[in-house]
């Protein structure tokens, strides 16, 4: 936790971010100027950019809107812990919670204002809640209510509806099937303001989930490399901000979801389940755990981008059956595989808070300070950096992306952002004067422009 408090110290907002920013200025009714309202981006998932607008409403400070995705972890913490505890014992779900807080990509997206940890956390906790009901019924209304509003949150959790059909045809003889029916009628009714939102926005109230799966289905959001891309001494890492459509090989998901979740803790889930395999059809729990890791990752892999954050609803089964088989160890092989998770998770969370601390933010702050006191606040910069938004954010100048310098009309000034995956751009020397330039970019004026 003292990682992402710390890492929170930068500053610099993401595409995501600041699309869900300014959607939940625009909200709130804050005066946004017009260069920033033309990067209003209300497609994104209403849930977010609705509690931003509150808490602007309610003049909470802006920088304590940071808070959000770290008050998020602290909630998913506790339900992991709760589902050890309840699942197989306090040892679990303490160590269970523990390791949790030490994987790269939940410190990376804790650290964003971004749907990624309270969308993992309300589709997990909707399926354990369904799986509480066993036991109490009256949970599946509960479940079903969570489900609904999870929805609003991410809609790619409608993959709790495939899941929940699944592991209710599984487990149908121990299920009341009153209230398990009742809660879907609960569920349709806690997404109504999201399908209202969906009508009046886009006259459809299925439109941002159409908008969604086109995007998906046309690769929008996937950042390819650039042919002369160089990886860091810790290749994965630098791919952990980055989504690829690997539609043609699912079979790849199985390679990219170990490494994002951390590959010591992955082997003791599978050892888990090699031992425990003649049981697994038979245990409730096991039963819940597995389904609940095996359906989501085949849908993920049938259609949708490989990327870890969305593989977040996935984690928690890992997490609780990693950390039982951990346990049953004995105590210098147990010793061994936690060093070996440790050391697994802690070298690429050192490398996120060096690279987005100590290098990140200074070498944005500079190029920003250069642009707001030397450029007019009409200018207009053509950039490769992606996205624009979050460089129109920081200096309040209109930024637009284009690759092809020589193909725009009325060009004057161009950022170049010289990171490995940005993808270069055909900057000819003769006729462009470099104005300003550091470690991460190069700004240049086009020459004989006025």
């Amino acid at each position: 936790m003292a990682i992402i408090f710390i890492a929170l110290n930068d500053k610099i907002h993401s595409w995501d971010e600041t699309a869900y920013l300014l959607n939940g200025m625009d909200i709130a009714g804050k005066h946004l100027s017009p260069i920033m309202r033309q990067y209003v981006a209300h497609e994104r998932h209403p849930m977010l950019s609705w509690i931003i607008a509150l808490l602007a409403c309610l003049n909470v400070p802006p920088v304590l809107w940071n808070l959000l995705s770290p008050a998020f972890l602290f909630l998913f913490y506790l339900l992991i812990y709760k589902m050890g505890k309840d699942l197989f014992s306090q040892e679990v779900g303490l160590v269970s919670g523990f390791i949790l807080l030490t994987i790269p990509i939940v410190i990376e997206a804790s650290t964003q204002i971004l749907t990624d940890i309270p969308g993992a956390l309300l589709f997990t906790l909707c399926l354990f809640l369904y799986f509480s009901g066993l036991k109490e019924p009256w949970l599946f209304l509960l479940g079903g209510f969570v489900g609904g509003i999870s929805i609003l949150v991410r809609d790619s959790n409608l993959l709790l509806i495939p899941v929940l059909f699944v592991w209710g045809t599984a487990l149908y003889r121990k299920i009341n099937m009153k209230y398990f029916l009742l809660s879907i009628p609960i569920a349709l009714e806690a997404t109504l303001p999201y399908l209202i939102d969906n009508y009046l926005r886009f006259g459809n109230p299925f439109g941002r989930i159409l908008l969604h799966i086109k995007m998906v289905q046309e690769g929008s959001g996937y950042v390819p490399l650039s042919p002369h891309t160089h990886l860091s001494w810790l290749p994965y890492l630098r791919l952990i901000n980055f989504g690829y459509s690997f539609q043609k090989a699912p079979y790849l998901w199985l390679v990219y979801i170990p490494i994002f979740f951390g590959l010591p803790l992955f082997l003791l889930f599978i050892i888990f389940l090699y031992k425990q395999r003649k049981k697994l059809s038979l245990d409730p729990k096991l039963k819940f755990l597995v389904l609940s890791f095996i359906l989501p990752l085949s849908i993920l892999a049938f259609r949708m981008k490989m990327d870890a954050r969305v593989g977040l609803i996935i984690l928690a089964p890992v997490l609780i059956i990693g950390s039982k088989e951990l346990l049953s160890m004995n105590k210098s092989i147990g010793t061994l595989f936690m060093a070996g998770i440790l050391i697994f998770n802690n070298f690429p969370l050192t490398d996120i808070a060096v690279y987005k601390i100590i290098s990140l933010t200074p070498q944005y702050q500079d190029c920003f300070d250069f642009i707001k006191n030397s450029l007019p606040a009409d200018a207009l910069i053509y950039s490769n950096t992606i996205p624009p938004s979050s460089i129109a954010w920081y200096t309040d100048r209109t930024v637009k992306y284009s690759l092809k310098t020589g193909a725009i009309t009325g060009l004057k000034y161009y950022l170049y952002d010289l990171s490995a995956f940005a993808p270069e751009p055909s900057i000819d020397p003769k006729n462009f004067r470099m104005v300003f330039h550091n470690a991460r970019f190069s700004l240049f004026k086009k020459l004989n422009s006025t």
